[in-house]
Order: structure tokens, then C-alpha cells, then sequence
């Protein structure tokens, strides 16, 4: 380097450098140098001029330690911070759904508790036409009292016993028309696409079922599993599979609510390994 600032100097007259020097006493001092060539009674010269950076050059190497000290820090801090987001956001997940289910639950039980007016003690009934007395004494049928003593009325229909007793034909039609409606149903419960809220393309398949399940919505799919909004009722423990349009996945109906006010299910599924 020194050779170069020389042929520098030669050739533009003036030159600067940095070098390390050796003292007298045997340390070694970083200097920064100025040169130039100057005429002194006639004659070509060199001058030099040069100042101790030993200190700056000290001070320069911890700055420069610190700073990158403080970035693998920074890099350091915001990988952490990026686990803590993404824990968080499954945490609000987990939170969102336990939500759900409670809300449905607190719907069911208001609706089951505003159909429900108790008849408490022992009521008195014929053996032979199942009448029941009243607290006046009077001998009423069991549909009469319940009507006056709840919210309950009732409408008359023939069960499928006394249908099949009294008549056995048209039990047999009844047969096939409720085996019929039963097929069509499920038919078109298993043909109708799911609409996953997130906008993304997705399906829902019973196991043994070729045809999509009827579905309104879903919400919170995570890793874990999913919340479905539909109009079907899917039994606890149903295997289904469940496909984002990348990759299929299998998964197990765990909860099922229902929801009143839209009379539709509110049913959780957790995926499982194939």
C-alpha cells in the first residue's frame, strides 16, 4: 500500500494513506499519512505529514462490534416475536370456537327452558281409560289436563304401531314413502357444495359417500380442525374428509349444536391422521 501512495505521489504530486507504525518502544500505532513532493531551494522533496488514528480505529472497531451485535439481536427478537403472533393468533382461534359453542349452548338451553312448565306430585289415572283427576275431582282426559296445566297443546295423528295394527296396507305405503323421502334426502344433503367463509375452495365428504355434504359455512379451520355451519345433522363420531383443494384430509365430527334461530348445526370437526 505504501509502494502504490508513492507511485501516487510521483505522479500527482500529494498522496494519503493509512498504516500501522512500530514505536520505539515496540508498540504498534495505526497513522494516518499526507504526502506530497515540494521544491525547497531547488530541489525535489518529500514532506510528510502524519497524524496517531490509533484511537479513532479503536473506537471504529467497537461500533462496528456493537452494531452487529445488535443486529443479530433484532433478528434474534423478531423470530421470537413471530412464534409469540403465531401462537397468539391459535390461542384467539381456540377462543373464537370455545365461544361458539358456548353461545349455541346458552341458545339451546334458553329455548329448552322457555318450552319447559313442570307438573310436580302424584296424579291420579284410570287404569282402564287412562283419564286423569284433577284437583276438583274431575275425570279429564290426559291431553285436556296437560293443555290447562302447561303451554303444551296437542294435534292427533296415528303412530306407525297402531297404523301397522289397524291397518297393514297403508303401513306398507307409509313404509315406502318415508324410505323414499329418507334416500332423497340424504341424496340431496350429500350433492349440495360447501361455501367455506374464508373464500377458499374446499369440499366435505361423508366416509362411504361419493357426493359432497350440505353445508352453509365453515370458519376457524386451523391445523386442528374446523367449525361447520350446516343444515344437516352429522353424527358424533362421523368420519369424513375434508379437502381445500390441495390436499385431502381426514377428520371426525366431535360436537354437534343446534342453533335455533337458523335452525342450522353448528358442528366441529377435528382432523385426524390417515
Amino acid at each position: 500500500e505504501i509502494r502504490s501512495s508513492m507511485r501516487k505521489m510521483l505522479k500527482k504530486g500529494e498522496a494519503a494513506f493509512e498504516v500501522r507504525h512500530k514505536t520505539k518502544q515496540g508498540g504498534i500505532r495505526d497513522v494516518y499519512v499526507i504526502t506530497r513532493v515540494v521544491n525547497l531551494s531547488g530541489k525535489r522533496v518529500f514532506q510528510a505529514i502524519w497524524q496517531d488514528i490509533t484511537e479513532r480505529k479503536q473506537v471504529d472497531e467497537i461500533l462496528h462490534n456493537y452494531r452487529a451485535h445488535l443486529e443479530d439481536l433484532v433478528r434474534e427478537r423478531t423470530v421470537e416475536l413471530a412464534k409469540v403472533n403465531d401462537q397468539l393468533q391459535k390461542d384467539i382461534a381456540r377462543r373464537r370456537l370455545a365461544e361458539e359453542e358456548r353461545e349455541s349452548l346458552i341458545l339451546e338451553l334458553q329455548d329448552a327452558m322457555g318450552k319447559i312448565k313442570t307438573l310436580r306430585g302424584l296424579l291420579p289415572a284410570c287404569a282402564w281409560c287412562r283419564k286423569v283427576r284433577d284437583d276438583d275431582g274431575y275425570w279429564k282426559k290426559v291431553e285436556t289436563y296437560i293443555e290447562e296445566h302447561s303451554d303444551a297443546s296437542f294435534t292427533h295423528g296415528i303412530c306407525p304401531e297402531c297404523l301397522k295394527k289397524n291397518d297393514p296396507e297403508t303401513y306398507k305405503e307409509y313404509v315406502k314413502k318415508m324410505d323414499k323421502e329418507h334416500k332423497t334426502e340424504r341424496r340431496q344433503s350429500e350433492r349440495v357444495k360447501l361455501k367455506p367463509s374464508n373464500g377458499n375452495s374446499a369440499s366435505l365428504r361423508v366416509k362411504g359417500s361419493k357426493d359432497t355434504v350440505l353445508n352453509v359455512a365453515v370458519s376457524n379451520v386451523s391445523d386442528s380442525g374446523a367449525c361447520i355451519k350446516m343444515g344437516y345433522p352429522l353424527k358424533v363420531n362421523s368420519v369424513l374428509t375434508f379437502s381445500n383443494g390441495v390436499k385431502d384430509k381426514t377428520a371426525v365430527v366431535r360436537w354437534r349444536r343446534i342453533d335455533p334461530s337458523e335452525n342450522t348445526y353448528r358442528i366441529g370437526i377435528k382432523f385426524i391422521e390417515h
